[in-house]
């Protein structure tokens, strides 16, 4: 008789009757078909697919099924979820949401299979022969013993760079690149060598780094490490100094303290390790603030057929364990790097027709550095920050200075006067006029002092401004009264230069984008809302629109409006990230200039919009949210549009902010205040203004006299 399994052998019901070969039974015997039809996916478990429908005997011997009957299988699911649970705790705590692991991420085997793995269930015909590591071990072993050409190190380094080494000790490493030279050691730098082996670029590094520096190379083989000794005492004879160290251990849990290396390289080993995200997180925990990890290895640009992945020589060989690029990058990001970048790309080998390519990177450990103010020159759009923030040009924005590329000269840093600090500037350039444009003044006048009107600020000292002097109302250039056309024409922004379709431009023709017109009064709300204490919104916006950079008029109050609602609300005890603040920065900045009149939308009333959005945590397809932010946007037009008038940023903004703290009270888990009086320093001899019919006006307004 012919059974499914041994443990199934005498079960009458599911023996087969003797047949000529093995291969007919698996075709004519439908106990074996039923078994081969049998499926987890009519289960309704979450984990059938992790699990299967449990062991087959026991749930043939439980309910007479194949699948689905198997009586430990509520054991088998607690057992997963507690391993699950238990690796995923050895993650460190993260502020941001991420994964801490991900499915097929450990890659542990028990011995060499093709395509198809199969299972032991009962451990009756064969048994695990190791994990991952073993077979890994047990490869180099031997590879330290006798040369192994197919993992050799293509990179012949030159002379210069190994005529410190004895001969016995120039041995060609394994690996796929070279990495040690394309990390720009520096002298007096520490070091790290992941699985240094033999410990030639170490010898190389111990060069690099001088007399003051100093070199650790970590491997799990104690014949790499016997050799790499070895060869040590020549490279320091040679040189006239030791600063070689060679440890045992494990790239996964390495054997050197927090924050104590400047550079670590590996040369074609990480993809040797059974848990690349713990070995990545603890070359991050041993880096300095700023540090670099620089990595040469084998990768694939998609996943490889599982007998590559299930084949232990090749593991050894570092193909069976590459990351594909995209999973690479990811890893570095989720583990906390940040810059990461590639620097060589070269076609490595083909196995089984799938491509892998060498591939060296770098990726760096964030600086705790303070912010700073920055612009970004051009010539492209926008440059990118190590952490994947993009800085448009012209623009100014905070960012923390670790966050910047290495080349100074794409980008102008300010200090809080706004004076560049980081690039020469010509004397003619920060000099203002004497006299109007047009009337042939040239000479240089000294240059005006601008008060900052936050006391206790950074930058509340007097200081000399360095910024072309812009006028606070009409034309930015020159003063004179804006001219709104009724259709948009290509103009010049008289500032960047650039050509822009628009509808507005001044009696002499002067145009100013909306990123020129902005730049300046960002900065100062930035800064504004990061340091005021105030609780208070009309107090608020009296405050800010005392500062020189802030206009009369413009799109900078749609960034006004809830960045000072987001103030007041942190400032009262609620919860506001400094995201929130970024996000709501980006949606202000998005709304066009004259939107009031262009869109029938004011700024002021979106800004709203805006803040409660972020603070309801609102979304399109949230309705109760969505509902609420839309009323309130109403709300703010309703009492806007009340008002048959030329726009008054002043006004609107003050209108938008007292509803908003009205209808506050009712949406909020933090009312807000607007009961501070405000004092209207725009009005006069202005054509446009509602004057004696202005809201500002009634009750404890006072205009103060121009």
């Amino acid at each position: 008789r012919l059974y499914p399994s041994p443990a199934l052998v005498g079960v009458k019901a599911l023996a087969t009757d003797l047949v000529p070969d093995l291969e007919t039974a698996w075709k004519e015997s439908p106990i074996l078909s039923d078994l081969r039809r049998a499926t987890a996916a009519s289960l309704t478990t979450p984990l059938r697919f992790f699990l299967g429908g449990g062991d087959p005997d026991h749930s043939y011997l439980h309910g007479g099924t194949f699948v689905g009957d198997d009586p430990y299988f509520p054991l088998y699911e607690k057992l997963a979820l507690w391993l699950i649970a238990r690796e995923a705790a050895k993650e460190p705590d993260q502020d941001a949401p991420g994964l801490r692991l991900r499915m097929g991420e450990i890659l542990e085997s028990c011995g060499p299979h093709g395509a198809v793995a199969l299972t032991h269930s009962n451990c009756l015909l064969t048994a695990a022969t190791g994990d991952s590591r073993t077979a890994v071990r047990e490869f180099y072993q031997s590879a330290a013993q006798e040369t192994k050409k197919d993992i050799l190190n293509p990179v012949c380094y030159p002379e210069e760079f190994v005529s410190h080494i004895p001969e016995a000790a120039r041995l060609r490493s394994y690996g796929c690149g070279s990495p040690v030279l394309e990390a720009g050691l520096k002298h007096g730098e520490a070091v790290l060598d992941l699985g240094c082996g033999t410990g030639v670029e170490c010898f190389i590094a111990a060069r690099l780094v001088g007399s003051e520096g100093r070199v650790v190379g970590v491997d799990m083989l104690h014949a790499m490490l016997g050799r790499a000794s070895r060869g040590a005492v020549g490279v320091s004879a040679n040189l006239g100094y030791d600063n070689l160290t060679f440890k045992l251990g494990y790239l996964e849990n390495l054997p050197l303290p927090d924050a104590s290396i400047d550079a670590i390289l590996s040369n074609c080993v990480i993809n040797l390790s059974s848990h690349k995200r713990r070995t990545f997180q603890e070359a991050l925990r041993v880096l300095k603030p700023g540090g670099r990890l620089v990595v040469a290895d084998v990768l694939t640009p998609t996943e490889p057929d599982p007998a590559i992945r299930n084949d232990d020589t090749l593991r050894g060989e570092c193909i069976a364990g590459a990351l594909t690029e995209r999973d690479l990058f990811a890893l570095l990001e989720e583990t906390g790097f940040t810059a990461a970048r590639v620097l060589k790309r070269f076609p490595y080998r083909v196995v089984q027709g799938h491509p892998f390519f060498s591939l060296t990177f770098e990726a760096r450990k964030a600086e705790t550095t303070a912010e700073v103010m920055v612009m970004y020159r051009g010539p492209l759009a926008a440059l990118m920050t190590r952490s994947g923030d993009l800085l448009p040009v012209g623009e100014v924005r905070r960012v923390n200075r670790g966050e910047l590329p290495d080349n100074t000269e794409d980008f102008l840093l300010f200090d809080e006067a706004g004076r560049v600090v980081n690039v020469p500037q010509d004397s003619w350039s920060c000099c203002p006029p004497t006299a109007s444009p047009g009337d042939g003044a040239t000479d240089c006048c000294p240059a005006p002092e601008v008060v900052n009107p936050f006391p206790g600020s950074p930058s509340s000292q007097t200081t000399p401004a360095t910024a072309p002097l812009r006028h606070n109302s009409g034309c930015l250039v020159c003063g004179a009264p804006l001219i709104y056309r009724e259709e948009e024409s290509p103009v010049t922004c008289h500032y960047c230069q650039a050509t822009l379709p628009a509808n507005a431009v001044c009696e002499q023709g002067h145009f100013v984008c909306d990123t020129c017109h902005t730049t300046d009064a960002l900065a100062v709300i930035e800064h504004f809302c990061q340091a005021t204490p105030e609780t208070d919104l009309v107090a608020l916006l009296e405050e800010i629109r005392g500062h020189p950079a802030i206009p009369c008029h413009g799109p900078e109050h749609h960034v006004l409006v809830p960045a000072l609602i987001l103030t007041a609300y942190r400032n009262l005890g609620g919860k506001v990230t400094p995201e929130m603040f970024r996000t709501a920065y980006q949606r202000g900045k998005s709304l066009p200039g004259g939107a009031c009149g262009f869109l029938g939308v004011c700024g002021a009333a979106a800004g709203v919009g805006i803040a409660f959005s972020l603070i309801l945590k609102a979304n399109p397809v949230k309705p109760g949210e969505r509902h609420r932010v839309l009323g309130t946007v109403q709300a703010v037009l309703a009492e806007l549009s009340t008002q048959e008038a030329a726009r008054c940023c002043q006004r609107e903004c003050w209108l938008a902010l007292r509803q908003a703290a009205q209808l506050s009270r009712e949406l909020l888990p933090i009312p807000l205040r607007a009961e501070a009086p405000l004092v209207c320093r725009q009005g006069g001899d202005r054509q446009d203004c509602l004057q004696s019919d202005c809201p500002l006006l009634s009750g404890s307004i006072a205009k103060k006299e121009q």
